[in-house]
């Protein structure tokens, strides 16, 4: 298989190099950009095959068999690539095909035709943000078992960065220590500040879904960050909590408006609870 698939490569890259000699003798521009569009339809060609070289060798690998899902995956990805209407391969220098999306994160194979050349350049993995339109990680290589190692890594994080964010503010370094993993057990990711105006800094870009909130911080208190939050249009579910048994506290924390008002030392059901029904709440 690895013979044939070989001399396949070859003869597509023969071809190439016939069609680009032959569109640098020709003074007619259609023709030579018909024969341009022919070398780059024959050298796709070449790394299709180059790649399914790569995949023979990848599943004669000792651990191939605990790699299956991804290179399912990336070879899906890929024959989509090879297979897309050649009107789109004239106009675009940039081909994409889905690998895995996490909400508005997607892990996708991405292949440049200027890079077709240059292997294994032509091909590259992404962390796509659709909320911003932008990248935000990639991993660069042609190879299956490259590819491969790197498309789960992408997707971790594509996974990770679409869970619901919660914001912790305490000035206790035990509570936020506990409450991180706590959370970070239960599939959220936590956001972890010190103090309420650590929190103010950064609300503009925070993507909280829900605060979790000392009311009795070492600065500004819980409930002043709660009303100024408030009169600002920050509209994210915030649960208060507290070692005071003061009512005067409680009184606050619903006046500001509180989803859940927790008392320490409190179980770790009842906070999980607790964020799970603040963020059920935003979602309706």
């Amino acid at each position: 298989m690895l013979r044939k698939v070989s001399g396949d490569i070859k003869d597509c890259l023969d071809r190439a190099a016939e069609a680009r000699s032959r569109a640098e003798e020709t003074i007619d521009p259609a023709r030579k950009a018909e024969l341009l569009r022919s070398e780059l339809r024959w050298i796709r060609l070449a790394r299709y095959f180059e790649f399914a070289e790569s995949l023979d060798r990848f599943l004669l690998a000792p651990d191939a068999a605990n790699e299956a899902l991804w290179y399912h995956r990336i070879i899906e990805a890929h024959n989509s690539l090879t297979s897309a209407h050649e009107e789109y391969e004239e106009y675009s220098d940039r081909r994409t095909a889905t690998l895995h999306r996490h909400g508005p994160y997607e892990v996708r194979l991405v292949e440049l035709s200027r890079n077709l050349q240059a292997r294994p350049e032509h091909l590259w993995l992404e962390l796509f943000d659709h909320r911003y339109g932008c990248t935000i990680d990639s991993y660069s290589g042609g190879s299956l078992e490259g590819i491969s190692a790197a498309a789960e890594s992408l997707c971790s994080e594509a996974r990770y960065l679409s869970l619901p964010v919660i914001a912790i503010i305490d000035d206790d370094p035990n509570i936020l220590n506990g409450l991180d993993l706590l959370l970070s057990s239960y599939d959220y990711r936590p956001e972890l500040f010190a103090s309420a105006e650590d929190f103010l800094h950064a609300a503009a870009t925070s993507e909280a879904a829900c605060l979790v909130v000392d009311i009795q911080l070492g600065g500004m208190s819980g409930v002043e960050l709660g009303r100024q939050l408030s009169e600002s249009g920050f509209t994210v579910p915030i649960i208060f909590m507290t070692g005071s048994r003061d009512d005067v506290h409680r009184r606050q924390a619903m006046e500001v408006g509180c989803d859940a008002f927790l008392l320490k030392p409190f179980s770790s059901d009842r906070l999980i609870e607790a964020v799970g029904k603040a963020i059920g709440s935003k979602r309706n």
